[in-house]
């Protein structure tokens, strides 16, 4: 496995991270719930605010993977700050030279997905990264980039309000001048508080963010930052905080809003920390505009109503295809089954064919009813978990498909058994075993199914020796209505695969097709998730 070379700048790199004293220290909630955010809004089970030292990567936040460091021969992340201007996307490592034979993606957590954004300084340093991991292979969309960019620079902003207010409270003797020089210096819109709630000092970002001159906010109330609606009430809660508490992060609260000069209300996450200046007592507040987050916890939630509705009218569908059309396509097939008897002998060769191709129609629009409404169902149905037998699922299925003489088959030993929901596993294990036997070229034939478990996964194979399917249709054949073999079959609906994807898909897993024409045989391979 090849290493990550060290960027140019790796001195400089290094002193500019140990400047922000992070390094060994606990974990924040400040940090950890951005790690939270990354991995709710992406939709994985790992994220890692990861800072990589001279020999190692150190973990502030890692939520979904239980570890504080590691070796920085093993980091992704240490791939990732050689370019500090883009993203690194790997969409399955397993594939990737760089990272196929990394022990963290042959042993826990068995990463395969990885999209690291870089923790830039300031002074232009790639100290770390914000990252997000999964244990299955996946694309990373424009969206999710976005995401990721966003809340990595939230990182970096609390990085440097951190290191803003460390600086303050190892001078607290510190001039008004210099103090101002500090408070400047930070990226972060930053105000400084008496403890009447006073506004002794604002930096140049939080003239920004609010649209007011230096001049008019200084011995002001903090309260005119803020809507109407809330100053009776904040004032009780600054005395309250000042009286007891020394700091505190109020990223948990949701109504907090900012006020701009022009009557714009916008929503916020403050910071607070207290200190002492010669002798007197002051509030060191850090302001971040998450108006950008909230759009993007908006349209997450638009989206997720959007599934919902076009789950509904996939529902609706289902039963217009169950119940309004079956009735009329069994009425055609009785009808020309009639005309048929009827005219018996004294038709015409071309009629009796139009009716026999009129009767093989008929039948194919049946088999694709059954299957779009098997394909609306696909994580409908609850069924119990159980303890599933994969060798005895098997042999069912194959009693059932009876598949022709010359076929075997069978499972690799040994097999586990997996707790699980046997009705979906089953009907994935079927269409899979079914297609293999149905499409075989040969008199004689083998299928053969493994399974083994990837981390909280449990991998399936599913292996024949038929003529295997070429590379431009892999894609394909997993698509609604599409298939390789004869249309005119009226058992080829075109929707099994789909049917398997979308399972497999609703158990947290994926699925995947391995085979390269001449050479003979298919796998499908595809990872489902225990108890999903």
């Amino acid at each position: 496995m090849p290493s990550a070379p060290l960027p140019p700048n790796e001195a400089e790199r290094l002193a500019a991270l140990h400047t922000y004293h992070v390094l060994d220290t606990a974990y924040e909630d400040a940090f950890d719930s951005i790690a939270r955010l990354a991995a709710q809004l992406v939709g994985c089970p790992i994220s890692t605010v990861s800072l990589v030292d001279a020999e190692r990567q150190w973990f502030k936040s890692s939520v979904g993977w239980s570890v504080t460091q590691g070796p920085r021969t093993l980091a992704f992340c240490a791939h990732t700050i050689l370019d500090g201007s883009r993203p690194l996307v790997v969409t399955d490592a397993t594939k990737d030279a760089r990272f196929s034979d990394n022990a963290c993606v042959t042993g826990e957590p068995f990463i395969r997905s990885y999209l690291g954004v870089p923790l830039v300084n300031p002074e232009g340093h790639a100290l770390g990264t914000l990252c997000v991991i999964d244990k299955v292979a996946r694309d990373f969309n424009t969206a999710d980039i976005e995401i990721m960019t966003t809340l990595a620079g939230t990182v970096m902003t609390t990085l440097e309000l951190r290191r803003s207010i460390g600086r303050l409270r190892a001078k607290t003797l510190i001039a008004d001048d210099r103090l101002a020089d500090i408070v400047e210096a930070s990226p972060t819109a930053l105000a400084l508080v008496r403890t009447d709630g006073r506004i002794k000092h604002i930096n140049k970002h939080a003239e920004q963010m609010f649209g007011y001159g230096r001049g008019e906010l200084i011995d002001q109330p903090i309260e005119r930052l803020m809507p109407g609606r809330f100053h009776a009430s904040h004032v009780g809660l600054r005395s309250e905080f000042m009286r007891t508490e020394t700091y505190r992060r109020t990223t948990d609260r949701r109504d907090l809003v900012g006020l701009r000069k022009d009557g714009v209300e916008f929503p916020v996450e403050i910071g607070l920390n207290v200190g002492e200046i010669e002798g007197e007592r002051f509030v060191l507040a850090g302001i971040i505009d998450i108006t950008e987050q909230r759009e993007i916890e908006r349209e997450r939630e638009r989206r997720r109503q959007e599934l919902t509705r076009s789950n509904a009218d996939l529902e609706e569908f289902a039963y217009v295809v169950s119940h309004d059309l079956k009735a009329p396509l069994r009425g055609i097939a009785h009808l020309a089954e009639w005309i048929t008897e009827d005219i018996g002998t004294s038709a015409s060769a071309d009629t009796l064919e139009n009716l026999r191709l009129l009767d093989e129609r008929v039948k194919r629009l049946q088999t694709l009813q059954d299957a779009l409404l098997s394909y609306a169902r696909v994580g409908r149905i609850n069924s119990a978990i159980e303890d599933v037998d994969i060798a005895d699922l098997v042999s069912d299925i194959a009693t059932l498909l009876a598949p022709p003489t010359g076929f075997v088959v069978a499972c690799e030993t040994p097999t586990p058994v997996l707790r699980a929901r046997r009705a979906p596993l089953r009907v994935v294990l079927e269409n899979l075993i079914g297609n293999a036997l149905k499409h075989h070229d040969r008199a004689e034939g083998r299928v053969v199914v493994s399974a083994r478990e990837r981390g909280e996964m449990m991998e399936f194979r599913v292996t024949d020796d038929g003529p295997g399917i070429p590379p431009q249709y892999h894609d394909r054949i997993f698509t609604i209505f599409q298939t390789l073999g004869n249309r005119g079959d009226a058992q080829a609906g075109g929707i099994g695969l789909a049917i398997v994807k979308r399972q497999v898909e609703s158990h947290g897993g994926a699925v995947r097709v391995e085979s390269a024409p001449p050479a003979r045989g298919t796998t499908f391979v595809f990872t489902w998730k225990d108890t999903a």
